[in-house]
Formats: structure tokens, sequence, C-alpha cells
């Protein structure tokens, strides 16, 4: 069995959930990066071959800054938030993102998630990457169909090769497994706060019942839509019986639409290749 899938998208950075899954997804890339080049040494491996320094693999930092799109604007907090001056006038335009203020030292090889996690959040990067400089040879549409057989294909290989090596798998190839988890924990969260914030602008006016906070690690905790509970509180209030069909539709009616349906692949294709990475260890 084979770790099937990564996948590597320019994935709006419009929530925290999905600012989780954009620099988890480029820290797995980068791992795969140096699975593969040390199977085939780096100028042979099709995953970012031309990020090298004098024939050696680059070092964290330097494979973020080959595949990050680098584009400029008004400085902004960890927030999110655009940094008006104290004493009013325009913003600071700045570099997006600024890698110089990540502690890269304290992130080392990026093993420890929460280290990275912190230190790469400074930089404000928004895994916006280019696909070029991920794949050699990349001339393909940037659909997600394309990209995950050509991640496929490339983690075939680095497989394949353990095998005709006789070695064991790297720790590394452990972390991997890890980063796929969060990645699929995270794209349920961004999900769900999607559906969350359409429904709560949907109907608004009336009584909006969430379920429990759902906590997983690296991912912000979030709720769901109680629909049942939600058609509960309202019944009985005037006119609600013209919106009640609607609320009980609004959810399946969501999921079916376009991105719905992108969201729920990615999260199917993510939790497989985690169990396919798994059962092969």
């Amino acid at each position: 069995m084979l770790l099937l899938l990564w996948i590597v998208v320019f994935f709006a950075a419009d929530s925290s959930a999905g600012r989780i899954v954009s620099k988890f997804h480029s820290l797995t890339n980068f791992r795969i990066y140096l699975e593969s080049a040390e199977r085939f040494g780096v100028a042979n491996s099709r995953m970012s071959p031309n990020c090298q320094s004098n024939g050696a693999v680059c070092n964290i930092r330097s494979y973020f800054e080959h595949v990050t799109m680098v584009k400029f604007g008004p400085e902004r907090g960890l927030n999110g938030e655009i940094i008006i001056p104290p004493n009013g006038g325009s913003p600071k335009i700045v570099k997006f993102p600024n890698f110089d203020k990540t502690n890269w030292a304290l992130i080392g090889d990026g093993s420890d998630m929460d280290v990275f996690s912190n230190e790469i959040d400074k930089s404000g990067f928004s895994g916006q990457v280019d696909n070029k400089k991920i794949f050699k040879g990349w001339n393909k549409p940037n659909t997600y169909t394309n990209v995950m057989a050509e991640t496929r294909d490339i983690l075939t290989e680095i497989r394949a090769k353990y095998v005709a090596d006789g070695k064991p798998l790297s720790k590394r190839w452990f972390g991997i497994i890890d980063s796929l988890q969060i990645l699929a924990d995270g794209r349920r969260c961004d999900m769900a706060l999607r559906i969350v914030a359409a429904f709560e602008t949907e109907f608004k006016g009336w009584e909006i019942v969430k379920t429990d906070p759902i906590k997983r690690p690296y991912v912000p905790s979030y709720q769901k839509i109680d629909t049942d509970q939600t058609i509960s509180r309202n019944r009985g209030k005037l006119g609600f019986e013209k919106v009640e069909q609607q609320i009980r539709d609004f959810i399946p009616k969501f999921n079916s639409g376009k991105s719905a349906k992108s969201h729920f692949q990615a999260i199917l294709s993510t939790d497989q290749s985690r169990e396919h990475a798994i059962s092969i260890c």
C-alpha cells in the first residue's frame, strides 16, 4: 500500500483553518522533498530539483523561499488586520510573507510542529505556492486532480526505492502521517466555518443553535449547526413555518455545491492517504 496523496493548492487565506492547512501542507511538501532527495539525489528528484546549494538540499527556510509566491501589501498583525499608524496616514507597505520575522533556528527541521506553527505565522505566510517550483517540469493546469496524480507518482517512486534499497521507513515518513491528519482536520474546520457563516447570514434573526465546540490538535475549535435544535427552538414563532423547510434543507444543499464537493473530496483523499501511509509502516 502506498501513501497516495499530497494536495498542492493555492488555498485562500480567508480563515484561520485555511492558514493552518496551508502551512502544514508546505511543511509536508518539504518533508517529501527531503525524502525524494535522499532516495534519488536532489538533482534527480522530481520534487523541487532546483532547490539546492552546491548539490546539497535546501534547508527549510530556503525551501519555503523557493516555492512561495511573494506579494506586497499593507502590513498586518498576527490577527490579519491591517496595522494603521497611530498618528494616521497610510499603512506601511511590506513584503508577504516576510520570512525574516521567523526564527528559523528555533524551527530547525520542522519536527516540532508547535514551534513551526508559531514561528511560521510570524512571517505572514498564506500558503500561496508555485507548482512549477514544486514539481519538476510542471506544465499542467493547477487542478486538484493533476496535482494528486503527480504527487502520487512521486511518492510511489520514493516507496519503491525504499524497498529496492532494503531500508526501513524514516522518521520523516511518520511526520508526513501526522501532517496529513492536521490537514484533514483543518479542512473539516474550514468547511464547518463556511457553513456556519452562510447559515447565519441566510437565517439572520432566528435563534441558531450550534454543537459543542470540536477540538483537534493545531486546529482552532469550531462548531457545527445543530439543525434539529435550531428548528425546535424556533418552532411556534411567528412566520417560522415559512422558513422551517429551508432551514432543514440548507446544509444538504450547501454540501451539494461545487465548492463543498471539492472540500469533501480533499478531506476524503487526505484521510485515505493517511490510512495508506499507516498501513505500510
